[in-house]
């Protein structure tokens, strides 16, 4: 049995109105499921992960997320 553990830490900066968009992630891996949990200032606009892309409000406050592979 692997158990996994990831954390990031991401700042992006826009210039125009000196405005920093924060990402705070902590990462739990258990067999073939990936929690996650994290704190953010999102910007609004496209994400793209994994070959996915999906248009996101602009966001602050927390984050959770579940993925699973079967």
């Amino acid at each position: 049995m692997k158990i996994t553990w990831s954390f990031s830490a991401l700042d992006m900066y826009n210039i125009d109105n000196e405005q920093h968009y924060y990402d705070l992630s902590v990462f739990y891996t258990y067999k073939a499921n990936r929690f996650s949990l994290g704190y953010a200032k999102q910007v609004e606009g496209i994400v793209c992960t994994g070959g996915v892309c999906r248009f996101e409000p602009a966001f602050s406050g927390v984050k959770m997320g579940l993925t699973s592979s079967f």
